[in-house]
């Protein structure tokens, strides 16, 4: 498993590394092994992606307990890149909840 990090102000480019990776799966044909999130639906859209909720089926409510449903796991059992745009607006408890799924 690798980690990667990439921060920096705004306007650094952060969300061009993400598209870069992208393009470079797609070259390799494995873009369909990216899995694309955002804390907000106008940040996963920057990227053409989902928000976390949406990619991970965790509630919008913090009091239900987050499950998987069948069709998550079938959806992240064919990935093998996770990009997270926008981590910095995430709080612990969305971040515990994420690493729980």
């Amino acid at each position: 498993q690798m980690l990667l990090y990439v921060g920096g102000e705004g306007g650094t480019g952060k969300s061009r590394v993400i598209k870069a990776i992208v393009a470079g799966m797609d070259l390799m044909m494995r873009k369909h092994e990216v899995i694309l999130m955002a804390p907000t639906e106008a940040a996963a859209d920057n990227i053409s992606g989902n928000t976390y909720h949406t990619s991970l089926g965790i509630s919008i409510s913090k009091t239900q307990k987050p499950t998987v449903s069948a069709r998550v796991k079938k959806l992240w059992s064919r990935k093998t890149i996770i990009l997270m745009d926008e981590v910095s607006m995430l709080d612990l408890t969305s971040l515990s909840m994420i690493n729980n799924q």
